[in-house]
């Protein structure tokens, strides 16, 4: 009796399908790693692998161990994607920037951004126009049918089953918009065809957190859970489970930024937040909720950047407000991790990537959101708990959204070059 996944049973495409899913997982492998993984025929896998070389969609490599085989001859050699087979766009609005950034299975190779602060909460048009024209300097020669797909990050969290802003309190110019709808719409009818994607900024974050920065290493074994810190103006965090980010049934998951607080501080005036109605997180411990609290004078233009930089140079009033606000964050973070038991937490956000004094802030508020953790937390669930600084800094969101588009669209892209029937 055939086997269930021989050619004779199965169509092309989906054997097809299998092999480039098995090959976008490992990066790089052996024909014989992906007869092993796919559960295929040698000579279906070999008949698929040549196909893809003839669309100059891979290449071959030494393969990781260099080994020549047991019988003898030339060592085994891996298949990996092309650097060019496959490239993707992504989009990030920020509060006050807009940053586009361009990459394949590679890596991200290409970032523009804009070079004054946009209001982008109050201003959306504004903040479209300005990704029209940045994605058209980032096209350099390409056309739309080149692309993977476009990823558009949002400072807010995304309903994706509407393909619109969940909420849009704090950020009304967005109202009734579907952003990724009208940035397509903008850029033109050859963009018609091109997937688009939406996804929360800090989602975004711990992709490439995960990809390329601090989740990297810890991420490649089985059963692992990262938690991502995103603290900047505002706060959030994203949640990977065994590499995969955990985003809910509508796509709104881990609004972390709005735990409520139930008891503030009593020397803290604090204002119920425009999106959520609580006084949350971002509310208290959030960077502009502290910049706001911490100026000096009316005529003291800082941001939060300059907030961690005089809490790590000086023992005074910042310190004490950076050290309090992390730890309220560290109370919201053990209760989570009571539930979700995780091995890493990631603290991310670009105030702390382009500091002057990264490792002595990391010191500093590492320190607190651990005291923090432990007053509300399970201590076996803590008790192994590590936690580290990104690496990704400010394009962490842009660059976290070519890793999405790469994963969501990319098989469909490939079929689409292979003609599968």
């Amino acid at each position: 009796m055939p086997d269930a996944e021989t050619p004779s049973r199965a169509p092309r495409a989906q054997n097809t399908r299998r092999v480039l899913d098995a090959l976008q997982r490992k990066t790089s492998a052996t024909q014989g790693e992906l007869v092993e993984d796919t559960r295929l025929s040698r000579g279906t896998v070999e008949s698929i692998v040549a196909r893809l070389r003839d669309e100059d969609l891979v290449e071959a490599v030494p393969s990781r161990n260099g080994h020549a085989r047991p019988e003898g001859g030339r060592p085994a050699h891996s298949i990996q994607f092309r650097e060019d087979a496959a490239i993707a766009l992504s989009i990030d609005f920020g509060l006050k920037h807009v940053y586009v950034a361009r990459g394949s299975l590679s890596g991200v190779t290409r970032h523009l951004e804009t070079d004054h602060d946009i209001d982008i909460a109050h201003n959306a048009p504004l903040a479209l126009e300005t990704a029209v024209d940045l994605v058209g300097g980032i096209m350099d020669g390409l056309s739309p049918s080149d692309l993977v797909g476009v990823c558009v990050g949002l400072p807010a969290p995304i309903d994706q089953l509407r393909g619109q802003i969940a909420t849009t309190r704090g950020i009304t110019s967005w109202t009734g918009l579907r952003p990724a709808d009208e940035l397509r719409y903008r850029l033109g009818p050859d963009w018609e065809d091109v997937p688009f994607i939406m996804e929360n900024d800090t989602n975004l974050i711990a992709l490439a957190e995960l990809n390329f920065g601090a989740a990297k290493p810890v991420t490649s074994s089985l059963q692992d859970v990262v938690i991502v810190l995103k603290w900047s103006d505002g706060v959030g965090a994203g949640l990977l489970v065994d590499g995969d980010l955990i985003v809910g049934h509508r796509g709104v998951a881990l609004e972390f930024g709005h735990t409520c607080i139930p008891s503030p501080p009593s020397d803290i005036k604090a204002t119920r937040c425009d999106r959520c109605g609580h006084i949350c997180l971002e509310r208290f411990a959030g960077g502009e909720a502290l910049t706001h609290r911490l100026r000096r004078s009316d005529d003291d233009d800082i941001d939060f950047g300059d907030v961690i930089c005089r809490a790590v140079a000086t023992n005074g009033h910042e310190r004490t407000e950076l050290k309090r606000a992390a730890e309220h964050i560290g109370e919201a973070l053990g209760s989570f991790a009571t539930l979700v038991n995780p091995r890493l937490v990631v603290i991310s956000g670009r105030h702390f990537g382009e500091a002057p004094n990264d490792l002595a802030a990391y010191r500093l508020v590492a320190d607190a959101l651990r005291t923090g953790m432990h007053k509300t937390g399970s201590p076996t669930a803590l008790e192994d708990v590590a936690i580290a600084l990104g690496e990704r800094s400010a394009l962490a969101a842009a660059d976290g959204g070519v890793v999405a588009v790469l994963r969501s669209s990319l098989p469909k892209y490939l079929e689409s070059r292979l003609v599968l029937d």
